[in-house]
């Protein structure tokens, strides 16, 4: 689950301000040491994250605009090669919360491969027209009660 920290120590579900649909991106902590949290975190920043968390499985990256997080998900592939990415699109809540995207989005990272990234059914329908010419989306439909997912490859 992701959780904040309030000023007064309760914890409290991330929100954004004025939200609607937003794009959480998850990476894992297998190579987030302090050094490498820290280049993900950056890049988080600097490529449009609006919110930046830590959650127990690593780091959330929460974007307005889906074109963001692909673009920081493209950067950080090659910053962090053997990671774990995912990235899963979903409504807010009334408030602007946004913790259970990122839970959807974490249980999506924790299915992947290392090295490899993995997109929900709209965050891959929402990046499909956006994606360079040398990637491609493989759609990957799981046994049990795992949803289909796209994973994002080379073409």
């Amino acid at each position: 689950m992701v959780s904040t920290l309030s000023p007064d120590g309760a914890v409290s579900a991330p929100r954004m301000q004025r939200a609607g649909v937003v794009t959480c991106l998850v990476i894992d902590d297998a190579e987030l040491d302090t050094s490498v949290g820290d280049v993900a975190h950056e890049a988080l920043v600097r490529l449009g994250a609006v919110v930046v968390v830590p959650s127990g499985d690593g780091l959330v990256g929460a974007f307005r605009r889906m074109t963001d997080a692909l673009r920081a998900v493209l950067e950080l592939r090659t910053q962090l090669p053997a990671s774990r990415l995912a990235l899963c699109a979903g409504e807010t809540g009334s408030r602007g919360e946004f913790g259970s995207i990122a839970d959807k989005a974490t249980r999506l990272m924790t299915d992947a491969e290392p090295g490899s990234t993995l997109l929900s059914k709209l965050a891959g329908v929402l990046a499909m027209d956006h994606l360079p010419s040398d990637r491609t989306l493989f759609e990957r439909c799981e046994r049990g009660d795992r949803e289909r997912c796209f994973e994002l490859r080379n073409a």
